[in-house]
């Protein structure tokens, strides 16, 4: 895993959350960059140089706080609900003093008009089916002993 941290004031910043993200969705910069004459060894010393200096003027790279990131997804998501014909909400609440993981889930949902609420039931079905394929493959592979590979 590596951790994705935006350059906001140098690229063009569309607003992705910093993250969280699997290493070999990046090509690795011997193959990116063969076609240039840098020396590879000069480039990661200087790399590590660096990110040692950061680390100290910083502290270490944390994970992202999960209840600020939540606060935002749901923020943007009621922003685009404001104005939409449809939409759909699924919220699973924590069933506390019960023995193991207890959840409730919650579906509200509610379209403007037949056409709005056609497309967002088709959607609802297209994702269940989704999910229901994900959660069976995942059993699949934890049954196989295939869970981290």
């Amino acid at each position: 895993m590596v951790f994705i941290e935006w350059d906001k004031d140098h690229w063009t910043f569309n607003g992705e959350p910093d993250l969280w993200t699997f290493e070999d969705h990046f090509i690795p910069a011997e193959e990116a960059m063969a076609d240039k004459s840098y020396n590879l060894q000069d480039q990661v010393a200087e790399f590590l140089e660096w990110k040692k200096a950061k680390e100290a003027a910083e502290g270490t790279v944390s994970e992202p706080d999960i209840d600020k990131e939540y606060l935002l997804q749901l923020e943007a998501a009621y922003e685009t609900a404001k104005t939409a014909s449809a939409f759909l909400l699924i919220a699973v609440e924590d069933l506390p003093g019960r023995v193991g993981a207890s959840y409730s889930p919650k579906v509200v949902n509610f379209y403007k008009n037949r056409d709005a609420g056609l497309v967002l039931e088709s959607q609802l079905s297209s994702l269940a089916a989704s999910s229901h394929q994900s959660l069976a493959l995942e059993e699949i592979h934890r049954n196989l002993g295939l869970e981290d590979k």
